[in-house]
């Protein structure tokens, strides 16, 4: 499907360095109802070059994007419900900067202190 065609409305041809280049007629593009959003002004048809490796790839990168944000996305959840970050205490911009590196701050000593202990370094009952 190309451009929210389900039928075959294009010639495909296959470009010099490996995609394909898809070819619309002037008379399916004139009766597109997508037409404003994917023709400029001096268009009539559409020409769409497209190479499949590019996919894959972009697969991969989303996948690895993710799980990165994952992670990210569980420590500005936790912040925001236990730290009470959902909203600023302070006003202005240099306190609500003090508040927020202060958070992260703790955060990130409550992580450090439990993959410390994980890991048998520290005793955690010990005061």
């Amino acid at each position: 499907m190309v451009l929210g065609y389900s039928r075959a409305m294009y010639i495909e041809f296959t470009h010099r360095s490996g995609g394909y280049l898809y070819y619309f007629s002037e008379l399916d593009c004139s009766v597109c109802p997508l037409k404003e959003g994917y023709l400029k002004n001096t268009q009539t048809r559409k020409r769409i070059y497209l190479r499949p490796e590019v996919f894959t790839y972009r697969l991969c990168s989303i996948k690895r994007a993710m799980r990165i944000r994952k992670t990210i996305e569980r420590v500005f959840g936790e912040v925001k419900t236990w730290h009470c970050l959902y909203r600023a205490r302070y006003r202005g911009l240099a306190r609500v900067t003090v508040q927020v590196l202060l958070t992260f701050l703790v955060v990130n000593a409550k992580k450090m202190a439990t993959g410390l202990a994980a890991r048998g370094s520290v005793c955690a009952c010990q005061p």
